[in-house]
């Protein structure tokens, strides 16, 4: 049977490798030159599996894709006991509210559905659509700035 400690370490670990499969997933296969598709031919270093997550995650949240991995790290690292709690708690949330605004500024400065993903757009839509550009601009920035206090 394992301890406590052991299960804990073991969903850390996990949650660090689910973390670096997300990051190779939103890399595209082509960055390996001409031989690629020879390596990776599903055109994704993870796969099918990497398809479907960078598809989904980019659906979702848009360029803010990139910040998902880095919320699994903290997640991992605060499983892990292997940073301080405080610390992994408040950069954890850092990275989770910027996979909201991230979107949200990214919908402000684009309106582009692709760039901006269902995050953005749906929260986006409705901002700018109140407040202008201008307004949701200040909200966007003003929430960046109370966030990372």
């Amino acid at each position: 049977m394992l301890s406590r400690e052991q299960r804990r370490e073991i969903g850390a670990v996990a949650a660090l490798g689910v973390a670096v499969l997300f990051l190779l997933s939103l890399f595209p296969a082509e960055l390996f030159g001409s031989r690629s598709l020879e390596w990776f031919p599903s055109g994704n270093m993870v796969g099918v599996f990497g398809v479907t997550i960078r598809d989904i995650l980019f659906s979702v949240v848009g360029v803010a894709s990139v910040i998902v991995p880095v919320v699994v790290i903290f997640l991992g690292l605060q499983l892990g006991g292997w940073m301080v709690s405080s610390r992994a708690l408040r950069f954890g949330l850092l990275f989770f509210g910027m996979l909201f605004l991230v979107p949200i500024a990214t919908w402000i400065a684009t309106q582009s559905p692709v760039s901006a993903g269902w995050i953005g757009m749906t929260l986006g839509h409705p901002l700018v659509g109140l407040l202008g550009v201008v307004g949701g601009t200040v909200v966007t920035t003003t929430a960046f700035v109370a966030l990372s206090v």
